[in-house]
Order: structure tokens, then sequence, then C-alpha cells
């Protein structure tokens, strides 16, 4: 558990165990605690796990940013602990700034492990953020999550977990603070201009692209755009399952990751 600086601002992030480094990237609404159930998963890995600024045990910007912001954070990390050979993987919001640090640093990945991703932030996603974000601006946590955390699930496993989600829901509304409702905003605006989907071609290190079908924030086809568009990409299909894939299927999560960085 350290923290770093960057811009005269505090960087969280946690190191556990050793071994072929492993840094996992959150998705938007997420910190590294997110991770703690999977750390025995991957004790045989240097696992590495980051808040971003605006998540979590990170300090928080008090202005407008773009993903460039979360990539310098990544980089500090990495230059910090000295890293090379890494599986980097993403989810989400970690996996539009994992694919953009690895653009730019291909020579320091083995490999790069993109779940429910995308190449650009679509109509339909801008949409969807204008709308969390309306939500958010309210202060009210109770209609954020009405407005956001039902959709991350598919509505099979929602529905199929009914009493495990009202208890969610009281832990979150504890979390749902005005505060993190600022900072939820400034993440999701971060991504409103991100587009790099003429430039994937580039990248030419091991890729494995993993999607749920019925991810409904994500649908499906943006992932098959990634695939289509990196070289050495692999596509896997995650059945009945949405955005939130490491939850809904976890041992799927960890065997995947480990599979890909043999």
């Amino acid at each position: 558990m350290s923290y770093l600086t960057l811009n005269n601002k505090q960087i969280y992030y946690e190191v556990h165990g050793e071994g072929r480094p492993l840094i996992i990237l959150n998705g938007i609404m997420m910190s590294t605690s997110s991770w703690h159930m999977f750390i025995p998963d991957f004790k045989a890995y240097q696992l590495i796990l980051i808040d971003f600024f605006d998540q979590g045990r990170s300090d928080s910007i008090d202005e407008s940013y773009t993903h460039q912001l979360q990539i310098q954070v990544v980089e500090a990390v990495v230059n910090t602990l000295e890293l090379k050979d890494i599986t980097l993987v993403g989810i989400s919001y970690g996996a539009e700034i994992a694919l953009q640090y690895a653009l730019i640093n291909q020579n320091r990945l083995k490999n790069l492990v993109i779940y429910n991703g995308t190449a650009k932030t679509s109509y339909w996603l801008k949409d969807i953020g204008i709308a969390w974000q309306l939500a958010a601006r309210t202060n009210n946590g109770n209609l954020f999550y009405h407005v956001a955390i039902p959709y991350v699930y598919s509505s099979g496993y929602y529905s199929d977990n009914e009493e495990w989600f009202k208890k969610r829901k009281d832990q979150l509304m504890e979390i749902f603070t005005p505060q993190f409702l600022r900072r939820m905003d400034r993440l999701i605006e971060s991504s409103r201009d991100y587009d790099i989907k003429d430039s994937l071609d580039a990248l030419t290190i091991p890729t494995w692209i993993v999607a749920g079908d019925s991810d409904y924030i994500t649908p499906i086809g943006e992932s098959r755009i990634l695939h289509n568009s990196i070289k050495q990409s692999v596509f896997i299909t995650l059945n009945n399952c949405g955005h939130a894939s490491m939850y809904e299927k976890p041992k799927e999560f960890v065997r995947f990751i480990k599979e890909t960085s043999r």
C-alpha cells in the first residue's frame, strides 16, 4: 500500500506478492479494494492495483481532464516499480486506458487482456454517460444507483440475485456520497472524446479481447471491432454475462488471465 506523487497530487497503489508483474486497471466506479477478492487467485504474480485520479484513495482533480492524465498515472507506477514483461489487464474504463498505454509502451508489455472494452466512445455510450452525469449532479445516491447499477449487469444475473443486490445497494449508498458523485462526473467526462479506432492496427503484442454477450453498456459488437483491428488478438465470448464480467464470471476472469499470461 503506497503513494507516489504526480503533478503535486497523490496516486495510491498496492503491490501484492512476487513474480511476473500483473497490473489490473479499474472500471470507472471501481477502486483497488474492488479487486481484493481476487488477490489469493493471483498469488503467483506480482499483482499491482492502482486507483486512477478521482478513484479510491488517489487524489481528486478539481478540473476537467482527459484519459492522458490517467495514462500518466499508469506510467508513473510502472516507472516507480521498474516493471517490464507486464501482463496488463483492463476492464471498461480501465480497458480504454490499458489500450492507450499499450500503444505507446508495447516494449514493456508481455501481453494485454481487455474486458468489456471499446475503441471509442460511441454515440450510444456517450448518451449513457450523460444520463449518469445528470444523475450524479443531483447528489442523490439513490437516483444514481438506479440509473447506473442495474444496467452494469446482465438482466438474468441481476434478477437471480435479488437479495444480494438489496444488500449491495445498502453498501453503495454509503459510498455514493456527493464527493464520489462529483468524481464520477469528471471520470465520465474524461471519456467523452476517447477514440483510438484508427490507431489499433499499430498494436502488435498478444491481446485477448473478452466480451459479455449480454453487455448493455459496451455491446459485444464493440469488442469485435477491437478484435478485428488488432492483429494478434483472440476473441472470447462470455455467455449470459453483462458488463461487470469479473463479478458475474469470476472463475472465468481468473482463468483467462492465467492462461493468457503463461
